[in-house]
């Protein structure tokens, strides 16, 4: 299977934006819950369902942004059993091992337009 070269996103506005519109995916997903629960009383298995969705919108928005965000992800798979169901910190601890890579070609890219003249020295 080949690699994605789908570019990490850099800029201040693109970060807050692929978090942004994962925030407002989880919070709808909540949302949906929470009227799901008013309009039926007994409705099993659907906020677990609802925590699992969340948790792959999560995993998958944090792989991809990488750095200090991917790192969020990953320490909340860690060690939170007691707040969140396994199921979630299974999925989310999928970005200790399994996040994307990142094409070196792109790291690359990064690395010259911030050190610029520094790399020669």
């Amino acid at each position: 299977m080949a690699k994605s070269k789908k570019e990490v996103p850099k800029s201040v506005f693109s970060r807050a934006k692929k978090i942004l519109t994962a925030t407002t995916q989880l919070a709808a997903k909540e949302a949906s819950l929470k009227i799901k629960k008013t309009i039926q009383k007994n409705i099993q298995g659907t906020e677990l369902e609802t925590r699992i969705e969340q948790a792959i919108i999560l995993k998958n928005s944090l792989s991809e942004l990488k750095g200090a965000a991917m790192k969020v992800g990953q320490l909340i798979s860690l060690d939170v059993n007691e707040y969140l169901p396994k199921e979630v910190t299974d999925i989310l601890s999928d970005l200790q091992a399994q996040s994307k890579s990142v094409d070196f070609s792109i790291i690359e890219k990064v690395l010259e337009e911030e050190l610029q003249d520094k790399l020669l020295e």
